[in-house]
């Protein structure tokens, strides 16, 4: 009986684990191989609404040659990754997505933000920077200014807040600059990861006594 009622809770917190974003890794829609897909604001997405000017969706074969160097857009999780300066850098682009919080419940939000580069200091090559807010805060403008020769290279950030409501938009705004200010014309998103967030120790202790249990039950065979 105690060895059920422990594995009960282990169960219990794997499900308190779930990812709360839907399409976090923009799988959805399925772009065609090698090409990508642009949506424009006030348009919806697997899950995501798009504001300011634009976003590209991005299959991770396609690729772009500057003068004489080419960028494949690989992707961090799956086969596709958001690029959120859209066609051209075109300013403050924005996605969200709407999920239900516990009111005064901590979350830990984790993403990919992903910078190019086609060795010439010419349309991509410098860092690419994304803010992240929920339910309206900013919790920070995170940059990756990390190179990858001939390709993407991304780098996992992880911020928490706690939840101010019931429900909670989570947005992504282009912070790179591009355009005709010159820089970058590339921030990838990709691996987008909503969770509650639970204590470290108190996980270290619950797998503890699974573990107990399974040899208590072992011996008693």
């Amino acid at each position: 009986m105690r060895f059920a009622l422990i594995v009960s809770a282990a169960l219990f917190a794997t499900s308190a684990h779930a990812n709360l974003i839907t399409n976090g890794s923009f799988e959805t829609p399925r772009v065609a191989l090698g090409g990508y897909a642009q949506f424009f604001a006030g348009q919806s997405f697997g899950g995501w609404t798009v504001s300011g000017s634009d976003v590209v969706l991005i299959e991770q074969s396609y690729s772009e040659t500057d003068d004489g160097n080419t960028v494949t857009f690989n992707a961090d999780t799956g086969v596709q990754a958001l690029d959120i300066t859209g066609a051209g850098n075109s300013g403050l682009n924005r996605i969200s997505q709407t999920v239900v919080t516990r009111p005064g419940k901590r979350y830990a939000l984790s993403f990919a933000v992903g910078v190019a580069n086609d060795f010439n200091g010419g349309r991509f090559g410098t860092p690419s920077s994304i803010r992240a807010y929920a339910g309206g805060n900013l919790l920070g403008t995170f940059t990756n200014s990390t190179l990858l020769p001939g390709g993407v290279n991304f780098r996992l950030f992880t911020t928490s807040f706690v939840a101010p409501s019931a429900s909670t938009t989570i947005e992504f705004e282009n912070a790179t600059a591009g355009g005709d200010a010159g820089g970058n014309y590339y921030a990838g998103l990709d691996s987008v990861d909503l969770v509650i967030d639970t204590p470290a120790p108190a996980a270290v202790g619950l797998f503890g006594l699974s573990a107990l249990g399974i040899g208590v039950a072992r011996r008693r065979r």
